[in-house]
């Protein structure tokens, strides 16, 4: 890290994951990457534990590209410190200590944003082609402004480069634009899931236990893909753990798994959200009538909160936390089965 007059830059959010002996490739989505890897513009958009990071990561080891990346953290909503960021970020000559966009950052008046605009495509247009520009976590970013500049970079993203965002919802930029009309490559959920064949390797390749394609298809129903309950499924099974003695069907019985329920799905959220959320996983299938009917019936709720909770589980569905659509229009949903498994317990 180094410390300038107004903030600390953290490097390691400027490196991306290193990848460890427990990962297998993703044949089937490299294949895919390959397929559209001359687009401009590639979106990774789903929950977490799906392996967005890991994904990338993998495949710029592959590839040998050139590469800068960016983590994303709550602070970077700072305008001055997401400017700071993408300083080092773009930064070409990595052995100097400042750049202008850095002393855009630390002055102490910010100039008008036509001119940081301009500053940062200036910078951009330094890098040499065919470089990869990786955001990760954008789904943290809440600042208009920076979603300004973003698209700023978006509208006028040379064909030499490519944007990749990894993100848990869809970022607002402005990709469906009809001039930016087959520049867009798009992964998702349904995507990323470890389908019965790709767990039986990762048992083999990872945990060096073979399975056969009855158990896989098990693990792959009660799971629906998800690579973090796969893997911890996996690790017992390598121990001795009948997959089926893990989740009946009612219950969740892997202490590693309800921790990580927990955290991920439960522990961020307020009480009036982990409250909706619980009555919602008692349903099949839901959509917004439902849950404003819901919220009304609760008489503990004054009018003001009910709006807010609204707008919270709108913006749920509109970055897919564990939610999947059940038609293409976009109006009936469903919990991924495992979260509404946990959700009624």
């Amino acid at each position: 890290s180094f410390q300038n007059e107004t903030k600390l830059i953290q490097r390691t959010r400027l490196v991306k994951p290193k990848m460890h002996d427990n990962f297998v490739e993703r044949t089937r989505l490299f294949k895919t990457l390959e397929e559209n890897w001359q687009k401009s513009f590639h979106q990774i958009v789903a929950p977490a534990g799906y392996g967005k990071s890991t994904l990338m990561s993998l495949w710029l080891d592959q590839r040998n590209d050139s590469y800068s990346w960016f983590t994303i953290d709550d602070d970077c909503n700072d305008f001055r410190v997401f400017l700071s960021y993408l300083a080092e970020f773009l930064r070409v000559d990595k052995e100097s200590s400042h750049s202008e966009l850095l002393e855009l950052a630390e002055a102490h008046e910010l100039p008008e944003m036509n001119y940081i605009r301009q500053k940062v495509l200036q910078a951009i247009s330094y890098v040499e082609p065919a470089h990869v520009f990786v955001f990760d976590d954008y789904h943290l970013i809440q600042n208009e402004d920076i979603h300004s500049l973003m698209n700023t970079i978006v509208k006028n993203f040379s064909s030499e480069f490519k944007l990749v965002i990894l993100s848990r919802s869809d970022p607002k930029l402005n990709f469906y634009k009809p001039e930016m009309y087959g520049q867009l490559q798009r992964i998702d959920l349904q995507d990323l899931k470890f389908f019965p064949e790709e767990i039986q390797l990762l048992s083999l390749e990872v945990y060096s236990k073979s399975m056969d394609a009855e158990t896989a298809q098990f693990i792959y129903d009660v799971t629906e893909g998800w690579i973090v309950p796969v893997r911890l499924i996996l690790k017992a099974f390598s121990r001795g753990v009948a997959p089926k003695e893990i989740i009946d069907g009612t219950r969740i019985q892997f202490k590693g798994m309800t921790e990580y329920l927990l955290e991920e799905v439960l522990n961020f959220e307020n009480d009036e959200i982990k409250d909706l959320m619980m009555a919602v996983s008692l349903f099949e299938r839901f959509n917004l009538e439902m849950i404003s009917v819901i919220i009304e019936a609760d008489d503990l709720k004054n009018p003001e909160e009910k709006i807010l909770v609204k707008a919270k589980m709108e913006e749920f569905i509109s970055r897919s936390l564990f939610i999947i659509a059940k038609d293409n229009m976009g109006t009936w949903y469903r919990f991924h089965d495992l979260i509404s498994i946990f959700l009624r317990n």
